[in-house]
């Protein structure tokens, strides 16, 4: 049985909003909030963990290259709510449709969760130093 296309219009819209916000969050974490933690660690010159060098420098190119993520991301977006509706169209496929959301959506959280971690795991270094 197949769905009624206003149905999967509104499925696909909604699944790649949610994403939409999802990426533009790291985004905006990535362009404001990792610059300062990478500022208050030079200033304290503490050595950081692997994973948080990796996270700053993503963070770097992400505030000298904001406009090639401002150009891939709509397309992608919309290659995204392409793909939600075709799998919400067929009843057979839907469940592919929401491992796709669901996976789509796992990428960034996973990102910030880790870039968090890394992040906290600085942190938590400066303080012991600052602590001695």
């Amino acid at each position: 049985m197949k769905a009624p296309i206003g149905q999967a219009v509104l499925v696909a819209v909604v699944g790649s909003a949610v994403h939409a916000l999802l990426f533009l969050v790291v985004d905006g974490w990535m362009a404001c909030v990792v610059p300062g933690y990478r500022r208050e660690f030079a200033d304290y010159a503490i050595r950081l963990p692997w994973i948080t060098e990796a996270v700053i420098h993503v963070s770097t190119w992400f505030c000298n290259y904001w406009y090639v993520v401002a150009l891939v991301l709509p397309p992608l977006l919309v290659l995204d709510g392409g793909v939600l509706l075709l799998a919400w169209l067929k009843s057979g496929t839907r469940i592919l449709g929401v491992l796709w959301f669901l996976l789509v959506a796992m990428v960034p959280t996973l990102f910030m969760m880790i870039a968090s971690f890394s992040l906290w795991l600085a942190y938590n270094k400066l303080l012991e130093n600052l602590s001695r």
